[in-house]
Formats: C-alpha cells, sequence, structure tokens
C-alpha cells in the first residue's frame, strides 16, 4: 500500500517508529528503470511506503531521513 500524501506518510512514519523503536526500520531505493524513488518505513508487522517521481520530492529524502537520524539518538 502506497501513501499518496508525504505529511500523511511522514506523521505515519514517526508514529511507528515511536510505538516500536527496535523494530522500525527505514530503507529508500530507486528504481533506474521507472525513474521512481521509494520509500519504506516497516516494523515487520506494519508497512508504510511512499513513491515518486518528481524531482522536488527527492528533497524530502533528506527529511525523513533527518528524523530517523534524530530520533535514534534521542535519549
Amino acid at each position: 500500500m502506497y501513501i499518496e500524501d508525504w505529511d500523511e506518510f511522514y506523521d505515519k512514519s514517526e508514529q511507528l517508529y515511536r510505538t516500536d523503536p527496535k523494530r522500525t526500520r527505514f530503507s529508500f531505493k530507486f528504481r533506474h528503470v521507472e525513474g521512481k524513488v521509494v520509500l519504506k518505513v516497516t516494523n515487520d508487522t506494519v508497512n508504510l511506503k511512499f513513491q515518486t517521481d518528481k524531482e522536488n520530492d527527492f528533497k524530502r529524502i533528506d527529511q525523513i531521513n533527518s528524523l530517523f537520524f534524530r530520533l535514534t539518538t534521542e535519549q
């Protein structure tokens, strides 16, 4: 299931991490043939995905990457 709205994906990803920080992980991959980036956040029970082919959305990868970096280093 892909989430269409970036803000919804971002908020749900943060909630998922805060609910189960030890099992939640974030990954992304670039599909060169399709020219799309797929972001995935999962805890093996819930899978959240967001995909885009718009160059403006590529900056959002830094935004969610920073979120997970900040969350994993919080005490």
